[in-house]
């Protein structure tokens, strides 16, 4: 489960930026730099939230003595597991009661990359097993799955599930009965050591995540989208359900099949880079949407500015759904929770409304 951090690299040279050490490095705090593998002028904003949070870890581990372990979802971002949160707080065993400590703000080409907190968490991992990457220990993913579903906004626990379930199981939409197979195995085993803390605070609410969670959402804001679904649905839902329109292949992001409603997600990478490719993708999929709505099928399209209104968008969703011919079960109905200001406030996400790509389309990512 793995990978290499290869992109980031840190040097502790002292406070001093004119160093000849740390020429071309960009200071995260006192003491601590960092250098990025691609030309800044031309990153996304993402892409440096992502490096520089990654940065905070390593720099935290590094400057702790004894090394610390590395938990929750700072273990899961080290393991390539992405979450709602783009500028998540960097998480810490400790079992003695440690105050957190503050990670300021910092600025990279001109984008401000908002401070975060430095969290110790005292509950002791599920299991003694460990995992490293590049030469930081953390707690099993499975483990550190495992506890961002019992305390975590649900909305990052559900999306943090969904895309670990993808990358373990290596999720393609062209096997995906195999995968899906290899996605459930490791459920059942994440279940199974979740059985280790039955009784404790977040239990239950753990089980409902985990059992709700699939590997069909290829990005956290599919992955939101399932889980508005999933708790305003009694009906099955799936994910990268297919489909044929014009005699071409399509799978489509969130499918209700007892409605025939489809469900997609307009994201930048979608509809291409160029005002060419833009134009090509929106005459594609405006000519396979018309060719499903001959079929019977109804589309509700969803882009990154609807999430900046949590109750409009699940009103759109039961809207498009209907009257439903019977009740939403409890553990369904349970799984919404509204996502707290740490969870999605202005410094742990990008706003729809802020970052757009050059036609126009909303470029914003999680």
């Amino acid at each position: 489960m793995s990978t290499q951090l290869l992109h980031v690299t840190l040097s502790y040279r002292g406070s001093y930026s004119n160093s000849s050490h740390l020429k071309g490095q960009l200071r995260l705090h006192r003491g601590a730099y960092v250098r990025l593998p691609f030309d800044l002028s031309q990153a996304k904003p993402w892409e440096i939230w992502e490096s520089i949070a990654l940065a905070r870890i390593i720099a935290s581990v590094q400057q702790r003595d004894p090394t610390p372990l590395v938990v929750g979802s700072s273990a899961l971002l080290l393991h390539g597991v992405r979450g709602w949160i783009a500028n998540p707080n960097v998480e810490l065993y400790q079992p003695k009661h440690r105050t957190s400590q503050l990670i300021p703000p910092c600025r990279c080409a001109a984008k401000p990359v908002p401070a975060v907190r430095r969290v110790y968490r005292r509950g002791p991992p599920i299991t003694s097993e460990r995992a490293r990457v590049s030469g930081i220990v953390t707690e099993h993913p499975y483990d550190a799955l495992i506890r961002c579903a019992m305390h975590d906004d649900a909305l990052q626990a559900f999306a943090l599930g969904r895309s670990a379930l993808r990358k373990w199981c290596d999720f393609s939409n062209f096997s995906q009965d195999l995968c899906r197979g290899h996605a459930e195995v490791i459920r059942q085993k994440i279940l199974s050591r979740l059985e280790r803390v039955k009784g404790c605070r977040g239990f239950a609410r753990a089980q409902r995540i985990l059992s709700a969670i699939d590997p069909g959402c290829s990005n956290p804001a599919e992955a939101a989208l399932a889980c508005l679904v999933r708790a305003l649905c009694p009906y099955d839902f799936s994910t990268q359900y297919e489909l044929s329109a014009g005699g071409r292949r399509f799978f489509a992001d969130i499918t209700i099949p007892h409605c025939k409603l489809i469900i997609e997600f307009d994201g930048i990478e979608k509809l291409g880079s160029t005002q060419g490719e833009f134009d090509r993708a929106k005459r594609s999929w405006l000519q396979r949407e018309q060719a499903l709505q001959d079929q019977g099928w109804r589309f509700l399209r969803v882009n990154w500015i609807d999430f900046n209104d949590w109750n409009e968008l699940r009103g759109r969703i039961s809207h498009a759904i209907g009257v439903a011919s019977k009740p939403i079960p409890a553990r369904f109905a349970l799984l919404w929770e509204p996502p707290s200001e740490r969870c999605d406030g202005e410094g742990r996400r990008f706003r729809g409304h802020e970052w757009h790509g050059a036609n126009g389309a909303d470029g914003s990512w999680t």
